[in-house]
């Protein structure tokens, strides 16, 4: 029999330890009232969270205290959001076809990007001169369809426009620098161009970037901007040298395909996300595994009871309480985030990253897969948010002793 403990109980457990009682570990936030939140991102200084919903609404919020602080109104649903790198700007992405530039300050829009067919996301450079756009235009037949992505230099007026991928385009990440864009695709292909110009660099096949990097979960490229990580459907990551394109490394021992990848702050190591329902730490330097991250292999769900046919996987019967979608590291690299995205487990979990020990589960999204979730730019807080109306805000400073057990079901 499946129980399910109410939002009120999880407050009681997560605040029964904390240093302050009076300031809560955990914030809830309703954004509105009808669709959900498509992204959610913290502002470079940790002070502010922007979120993009389909009630055609990005929204600005303390992230202190949750208190709304500017709505930005869209004629669509907007799909993402993310502030500039100085925190003075945000890009959107909206269902009108448009990408827009707003002062954060005022909520004035700055400018308008328009030619899109189908606008997919928007994301700003590092130094945040440009935007790029996605752009998936359904032809004739609706299985075929031109995957175009474009750079805006909000300085000059320039657009270049990138074409190469022949499906879907999954996910856009600038360099460290600002002066190369990687992109994955479900053609199995990762390419990597040169932001100024336009050109193409580099790609590699061999489905290598079926799920090369999800976007805003991943950090593909290493600090210095000199390696890039993929992962696919080959069940490894490899970690390739940006300028030659040779092969570095190939990270094996997962044991289905790979679901993202991300470095450490530092460059030395490599987290990695598996439908095996597992993540794995590895030394970027020798290849090798350094720490496996997963729950109790015996502690499963029984699927039976779903009423619906489920393989098995490995033998045992059901499906993991815990199941890695993505996982990236805290700023000082000492922590892992991870999160699952699937009716059995809809929570966030942190890691110690050198002992591999879980340390709290962040949870309250009983029925909704996690969209997202993230560290804070000063790593003292977290962000989840699911598929509907609602994120939460963890302050990672005020929770005590680490919650090791799931705090909001119970099968």
């Amino acid at each position: 029999m499946k129980h399910i403990f109410c939002t009120t109980f999880v407050l009681l457990l997560l605040v029964s330890g904390l240093r302050a009682a009076e300031t809560p570990a955990m914030i809830e936030v309703k954004v509105g009232n009808s669709g959900g939140i498509c992204s959610i991102a913290f502002s470079p200084d940790s002070t502010k969270i922007v979120t993009a919903a389909k009630d055609k609404t990005a929204c600005i919020w303390n992230a202190e205290t949750g208190e709304k602080l500017r709505t930005l109104q869209h004629a669509n649903w907007v799909r993402t959001a993310v502030f500039s790198p100085d925190g003075k700007k945000i890009v959107t992405a909206c269902d009108d076809n448009t990408a827009r530039f707003w002062d954060a300050e005022s909520g004035q829009m700055l400018q308008k990007l328009e030619g899109h067919t189908n606008l997919c996301t928007a994301d700003i450079s590092p130094d945040g001169r440009n935007i790029v756009t996605v752009d998936t235009t359904v032809r004739e037949k609706p299985d075929e369809r031109e995957n175009i992505v474009r750079i805006w230099d909000t300085e000059s007026g320039t657009v270049h426009k990138l074409e190469g991928h022949t499906a879907r385009v999954l996910s856009t990440l600038f360099s460290a620098d600002g002066r190369k864009l990687a992109t994955s695709g479900y053609d199995g292909i990762v390419r990597l161009w040169d932001v100024a110009s336009g050109k193409e660099l580099k790609k590699w096949e061999g489905r290598v970037g079926v799920a090369a990097f999800k976007e805003g979960c991943s950090i593909p490229f290493s600090p210095d901007g000199k390696k890039i990580v993929t992962v696919g459907m080959d069940n490894t990551a490899r970690i390739w040298d940006v300028e030659s394109g040779k092969e570095l490394q190939k990270l094996e021992g997962h044991t289905e395909c790979l679901y993202s990848a991300s470095f450490s702050p530092d460059g030395k190591k490599i987290v990695t996300t598996s439908k095996d329902e597992t993540a794995r730490i590895w030394n970027v330097e020798s290849g090798k595994e350094l720490q496996l991250l997963q729950g109790n292999p015996d502690d499963r769900f029984d699927t039976r009871m779903w009423g619906m046919i489920v393989i098995p996987p490995k033998g045992k019967e059901g499906v993991a309480k815990v199941q890695f979608d993505s996982a990236v590291f805290s700023p000082d690299g000492k922590y892992v985030l991870s999160s699952g995205d699937s009716r059995f487990d809809q929570t966030a979990r942190i890691w110690d990253a050198e002992s591999g020990k879980e340390l709290y589960v962040l949870g309250g999204h009983e029925g909704e897969l996690i969209l997202c979730a993230s560290f804070s730019p000063d790593g003292k807080k977290v962000v989840t948010a699911a598929g509907h109306m609602i994120f939460r805000i963890w302050d990672l400073e005020r929770i005590s002793p680490p919650q090791t057990r799931p705090a909001m079901m119970d099968f």
